[in-house]
């Protein structure tokens, strides 16, 4: 991921989450998808209202393969709009709720900690 980050790669997928294209717009979706970039979740979620059915169809289907509770809660957010055709989001929502079993059951099994020794709450400058 660094290399990508390195390359420039990261930034062109985000522009064409954002671009005008449809096309490049597609790419970058299929992209962030693929590379399950969790941090594409926001402009995914906000791909699942636009009213190009392919684009919101490919976003659902990024949100699926990221996974995780953001993925997860950004489809649930996605079906509350209901544009269009609701099986692609819930199939992703279905997709993206089996990492959260894992997730859940090993935060049940660990032992509590504070939030300063929590992984994950340190800031990480982007």
């Amino acid at each position: 991921m660094l290399a990508l980050e390195r390359s420039g790669a990261l930034d062109q997928i985000f522009d064409g989450l954002t671009g005008r294209d449809r096309e490049h717009q597609l790419r970058s979706v299929r992209l962030a998808g693929a590379l399950r970039l969790e941090t594409a979740v926001p402009w995914l979620e906000t791909l699942l209202a636009n009213p190009y059915l392919r684009l919101r169809s490919g976003a659902a289907r990024a949100l699926g393969r990221v996974a995780g509770v953001r993925a997860a809660d950004a489809l649930v957010r996605g079906l509350g709009w209901r544009r269009g055709s609701t099986a692609r989001l819930v199939i992703e929502l279905a997709r993206a709720s089996r990492s959260l079993s894992g997730s859940v059951a090993a935060d049940r099994a660990s032992p509590p900690c504070s939030s300063s020794s929590r992984p994950g709450t340190e800031t990480n400058a982007r």
